[in-house]
């Protein structure tokens, strides 16, 4: 594949995962029973305890994820919890070895919606992990990494 043929593909790629993330992010999301059932998704899901931590300089109220191939959000991920600025939770997120790109969506205290869309978060099947939350020059951004 020449490399021009293969920036267009990347091109195209990109601008069908940002649109499958705009998709959802025009939906309410509901409570589900159960936030390891997908409904077109075959792959095992667990439950494994992050520490999420918010750099973000204002409160968050609500976390939530979503394979990026998947149209419904799971349930909020840090419950009935605020979650303050420079705040530390330890929370169960579904994980699964055979999805790696994740859509994550935050809200903080006026509703306003935060989407970070296409994330890998295979990294989050292991133990000890973090997942810190920070804006840097304008943009969201995600950290994962290792607890010290």
């Amino acid at each position: 594949m020449s490399k021009k043929s293969y920036e267009i593909f990347l091109f195209f790629l990109m601008a069908a995962m940002l649109s499958a993330c705009t998709e959802k992010r025009n939906q309410p999301v509901e409570s589900s029973s159960s936030m390891r059932q997908w409904k077109s998704n075959q792959a095992e899901f667990y439950d494994n305890r992050v520490t999420v931590i918010n750099r973000r300089g204002c409160d968050m109220y609500a976390l939530y994820l979503s394979p990026s191939s998947e149209d419904e959000w799971s349930d909020n991920l840090i419950g009935e919890y605020e979650l303050p600025d420079h705040g530390v939770l330890d929370a169960d997120i579904p994980v699964s070895e055979d999805i790696l790109l994740w859509d994550i969506r935050l809200e903080d205290r006026d509703h306003e919606l935060v989407e970070i869309c296409g994330k890998d978060l295979s990294e989050l099947t292991q133990e000890e992990m973090v997942m810190e939350f920070t804006i840097e020059g304008g943009e969201d951004i995600l950290y994962i990494y290792k607890r010290e």
